[in-house]
Formats: structure tokens, C-alpha cells, sequence
């Protein structure tokens, strides 16, 4: 922090000149005494520049100063005066610094007759505003041999000059200037920045990390730090090139039990949109099928009804997110919104399909041999496929491929959109031997057994 500085503002003028009338008597001139102020800034004279009519701000050459002399000059213009002395003199300090000598004046002479020693203006900054600087003075009149006593004074505003971009330090996480006086100023370019990521992913102790950086400001600086953070928990599989190392398609690797009430679960199918998964249950009657909503761990949630009038049995479920579609045992496919209510204007007949899938653009219904594709409306495209696997007992997708359950054969079957078999399938019998329904997030695919009311998580 720089030393303060201080401002004069001149309230009376650069000198205020009061007569000291000597001899009242004699038909002569008065005498006259004044006051004049000078500035210093470590030691050093400075010189003020005076404004229009006097009344302005002092701003000697630097811009500031930090202690002041006064010196208090007179004339005598129509006696001479002996023995001149200060009486007295205000505030403290200045009478403190005033000499005790005597001096005199000859008939017409003019000079300076003491000069105060230095004062630190900053004794004066929490006087009230402006000090008065007061000098009292006695003289005897060489004629008449009278001692006569004025006085005279000078007003000052002494102020703290608030230097700007004096120094620097930080707040709330950046670097700022202040000026002289501590008020806060605009910040310090560069500025610290802001805390986050960098770089890119990498392997580290076969998990996932990135390294974040903590950027703030310490004292008057900016300051940083870097941690990794770990990203994503690979676990045995461990990680490669920044990733997490994949099991391979149809792995198994978790379950969790259905949620129900009452005698028996019956779960009738499975679908997702990758934050819920939804588990439709026959109810106890035809217009009483619950929802059972589990989050994407397997926790459940709430339960909500699929209640559509003529509806004879809840079968395979698929969703966009927004609707869930329900296929019945007669064939017809009910339209709900998320929450449960049907839409009845959506409900289409499938001609009893053994599951429904939808990529969010058409839906799919599997029959036997083939698939059937309808678009959102439940508008039959004309468009189907042949399979090579006829005993499907539900289908899913991620838009890229359709996943067929083959419940006697406890598999899944691989197709690509155009109905080609990959060649690829995989066994479920991990799951049980009783397999309803399967649905994917595009990353997982999940598979329920109605006997065990369980569903399996797999690896997509």
C-alpha cells in the first residue's frame, strides 16, 4: 500500500491577509500580518497550481503531499512595531510547531517573521472539515509604547487523496485493483479464470479419469490446481485408451425383483425410455392392469393403472417417452401418456402381435415369422420382414437393430433393421426359463421372467 496522500481545497483563498491595526490612535496606516501555506511530499517542497479566483483543488506536481508549513508574514505601513510575539495559536499541533521568538518591523518593511516547522497532514484528517489555523500575535507600538494583540486565521479542507490502481489484491476469486483509500476497483488482467475441466479422458488405476482445475486467488495472486476425477468406475473390466472397457453384447450382469401386491407379480412386459423402467402386470381384472415404475437401478418408484375400456389383458409394452404403447392379447395396441391415461384416438389393432418396438419414428410389431412395421399414428406402412427364427416372444430396438426373445430357446436373437440375422445371439437363461418380455436403453438390455417376477439387466 503506497503512503496516503492529501488534498487541500482552499475555502478563503491561497492566503487569508487580517489586519492587525497597531496604533488605532495615530492618524497613520495599519499594519498587517499573513499566512501562507507550503507543501511537502516526503521532505520535498511541492508547488500547488491555483485555480480560477483561488478556490481550487491544490494539486502540487506528483499529485499529493503529506505534510505542510505555514509561514506568518507582516508589514508594517505606517509605525514601526517591537517585540512581536505569538500569543497563541490553534489546533494543537500547529501552535506546537510555531516558534517563540520575537521579531519587529521597521516603518514600510515587509517580511516574514516565523515559519512553522513541518506538519503530517494526516493529524488533521479527522478533524472536522476544513480546519481553521488560527495565529494570535501581540506588537507594542514603538510610538506610544501600547501592546496590541489580533489575530488572524486561515481555512484548510485537508483530505485524503484517493490514489487510483494503488494496489491490488483478490476478491471473490479474482484479482482487483484499490486505490489509495481502499475502495475496490476494476480487475486485474488477466483475470484467474474460471474452475473446470481439461484435457481429455484417460485411464488411470483402471477407472476413468479427467483432470479438473480449481482456479482462485490467494492473497494478491491468482492461484491453481489440478485433481483428477474420476469419471466412470470400469471395475474388473478396467479401461482402455480413456474408456471403459465393454463386456460383450448379452453379458449378464445384474437383476432385480418386480414390484407387486398382492398374490403374484404376472408381469406381462417390459419397456424403457432410459429413465424408467416400466413392468406391465395382468391385474385381477381387465380394466385394473397396474404400471409398476422402477427407476433405471431397479428401485421402484409408483404405480400407475392402464385402465382402457374393452382392454382384455396387458401383453408387450414399448415407449418414445412421452406415450406407452400396450399391446393386448386380442391385438389391439392402447396408447397411454407416461402418467397412465389413455389416449384413445392413438389405439390401433396389430393383429394379435407377439411384441411391439419403437425407435421413436415407426413401430414394430413381431408375429411369428415376421415383423410389421406401423408408423406412430398405428398406420400400417405395408413394410415387413422375414425372420429367421419363428418363435419370438418379444422384440426391442435402439434404432440400429432389433433384439428378438426366443422364450422356448431362452435366446436373443440379433437382426439389423432390414430383417437380416447378424448371426448373432446369445443365451438368457441366466435369467430364468420363463422369459416375457426384453426392451433396451441403447446401452442395456433388460429381460424379465413372469415365473421368477424378476427382470436382468444384460450388457447391449
Amino acid at each position: 500500500m503506497s503512503k496516503q496522500n492529501k488534498t487541500i481545497f482552499w475555502v478563503i483563498g491561497i492566503v487569508v491577509l487580517v489586519a492587525l491595526i497597531i496604533n488605532s490612535q495615530a492618524p497613520k496606516e495599519p499594519g498587517m500580518v499573513g499566512l501562507n501555506v507550503h507543501y511537502y511530499k516526503d521532505g520535498v517542497e511541492v508547488f500547488p497550481t491555483k485555480g480560477f479566483l483561488g478556490f481550487s483543488i491544490v494539486t502540487p506536481p506528483g499529485g499529493s503531499f503529506d505534510q505542510i508549513s505555514l509561514d506568518i508574514s507582516g508589514t508594517a505601513t505606517g509605525v514601526p512595531f517591537s517585540n512581536i510575539r505569538i500569543t497563541d495559536a490553534s489546533p494543537t499541533a500547529f501552535k506546537n510547531a510555531l516558534p517563540s521568538t520575537t521579531q519587529s518591523l521597521l516603518i514600510g518593511q515587509s517580511k516574514k517573521l516565523w515559519t512553522s516547522g513541518l506538519m503530517n497532514t494526516v493529524q488533521f484528517e479527522t478533524m472536522a472539515q476544513p480546519v481553521r489555523f488560527r495565529v494570535d500575535v501581540s506588537a507594542v507600538n514603538d510610538y506610544t509604547k501600547e501592546t496590541l494583540s489580533r489575530w488572524g486565521y486561515v481555512d484548510l479542507r485537508i483530505e485524503e487523496e484517493c490514489i487510483s490502481h494503488d494496489s491490488y489484491s483478490c476478491y471473490n476469486n479474482d484479482v482487483y485493483w484499490y486505490d489509495s483509500c481502499g475502495v475496490r476497483e476494476e480487475k486485474k488482467l488477466p483475470d484467474c479464470g474460471t474452475s473446470g475441466y481439461t484435457g481429455v479422458n484417460y485411464c488411470y488405476l483402471n477407472d476413468v479419469y479427467r483432470d479438473y482445475v480449481t482456479r482462485g486467488c490467494s492473497g494478491s495472486s491468482c492461484t491453481s490446481s489440478t485433481e483428477p476425477l474420476k469419471q466412470d468406475e470400469c471395475g474388473a473390466l478396467g479401461c482402455t485408451e480413456g474408456v471403459c472397457n465393454q463386456p460383450e453384447e448379452g453379458t449378464y450382469l445384474s437383476s432385480f425383483p418386480v414390484y407387486c401386491s398382492g398374490a403374484g407379480c404376472n408381469p406381462a412386459g417390459i419397456c424403457t425410455d432410459g429413465n424408467y423402467i416400466w413392468i406391465v402386470q395382468e391385474g385381477s381384472t381387465y380394466y385394473n392392469d397396474p404400471l409398476r415404475w422402477h427407476s433405471m437401478d431397479g428401485t421402484y418408484v409408483k404405480t400407475s393403472y392402464v385402465n382402457s375400456p374393452g382392454q382384455t389383458g396387458a401383453g408387450s409394452c414399448t415407449s418414445d417417452g412421452s406415450y406407452i404403447w400396450v399391446a393386448d392379447s386380442d391385438g389391439t395396441v392402447y396408447v397411454y401418456g407416461v402418467d397412465g391415461w389413455d389416449i384413445p384416438s392413438k389405439n390401433f389393432d396389430a393383429i394379435a402381435p407377439h411384441g411391439i418396438t419403437t425407435d421413436g419414428n415407426y413401430i414394430w410389431r413381431v408375429n411369428t415369422c415376421q415383423i410389421y412395421k406401423y408408423n406412430m399414428d398405428g398406420i400400417y406402412t405395408d413394410s415387413k420382414v422375414w425372420l429367421d427364427h419363428c418363435s419370438p416372444e418379444d422384440i426391442t430396438t435402439d434404432g440400429n437393430y432389433f433384439w428378438l426373445l426366443d422364450r422356448p430357446y431362452t435366446k436373443v436373437h440379433k437382426y439389423t433393421m432390414d430383417g437380416t440375422y447378424t448371426g448373432e445371439s446369445w443365451d438368457a437363461s441366466e435369467c430364468g426359463n420363463n422369459l416375457g418380455g426384453i426392451t433396451t436403453d441403447g446401452n442395456y438390455i433388460w429381460i424379465f421372467d413372469f415365473y421368477l417376477d424378476k427382470v436382468c439387466k444384460y450388457a447391449g
